[in-house]
């Protein structure tokens, strides 16, 4: 394979002190491609996600957007270089508004067309623009979360446990919504998610993890159709 226009993660590790909870991952997200991560509680997805944004300790391994070695930049530099994390518990600030987070995502920059792209691709928000987060619904958290990390204008946005507390009717809403920008933005996604029928329906790629590895990787439709593999996969009985 060439050099990457997006993401590449080669033999990423993480350890908190006690052995490695991420094992030599690789992976790669080109522009206008989602990625899936699947698996079990305590996989090491979460990990995975915040080693790649700079939030985790990196054991070993690099982390390159379109060729640029960021493996020794800190977090706020990785974000400013292009990677984006949506962190599972959305990072908001209750007291803050909408128009606030989303002031603060753009770094201060008065830059209203890219709000109004956001409050386009997420509607709900415009009624609620100062409204404090500490008040959104779950769906109306997730899409502040995400539209406040647009705002940074990521090349590659993370976001770990999309789903977390949400209806599925909202999960598909949401999942609509990440395939939109990967399409007409040519952004590169990395998506952590539980409802795996959903994701798999919008993702390109997807892989399963167990114990810190990837132990199934290929096209999101092979493993929707290979329902046994996948299955095993998430027991940890498929060998990586």
């Amino acid at each position: 394979m060439g050099e990457p226009r997006g993401l590449a993660v080669e033999g990423l590790g993480v350890d908190y002190g006690s052995g490695e909870v991420v094992q030599g991952v690789d992976l790669r997200v080109e522009p206008g491609e989602i990625l899936a991560i699947l698996g079990p509680n305590g996989a090491g997805k979460t990990s995975t996600l915040a080693a790649i944004a700079g939030l985790a300790p990196a054991s070993r391994g690099r982390v390159r957007l379109a060729g640029r070695d960021l493996s020794a930049l800190s977090p706020d530099r990785r974000n400013r270089n292009g990677i984006v994390l949506v962190p599972e518990d959305r990072g908001l600030f209750p007291r803050l508004s909408v128009y606030d987070h989303l002031w603060l995502g753009g770094h201060g920059r008065p830059d209203r067309s890219a709000r109004e792209r956001v409050y386009e691709l997420f509607p709900a928000l415009v009624p609620r623009r100062r409204q404090v987060a500490g008040a959104l619904s779950g769906g109306e958290a997730q899409m502040l979360s995400i539209a406040t990390a647009l705002l940074s204008r990521p090349q590659v946005l993370l976001i770990d446990e999309l789903s977390f507390g949400l209806a599925p009717t909202i999960v598909r809403r949401l999942l609509e919504r990440c395939r939109q920008l990967a399409d007409e933005e040519g952004l590169g996604l990395v998506v952590v998610e539980q409802f795996v029928d959903l994701v798999l329906e919008t993702a390109d790629r997807a892989a399963v993890m167990s114990r810190g590895r990837f132990v199934l990787e290929g096209p999101a439709a092979e493993l929707a159709a290979d329902r046994e593999r996948l299955h095993q996969a998430y027991l940890g009985t498929v060998a990586p």
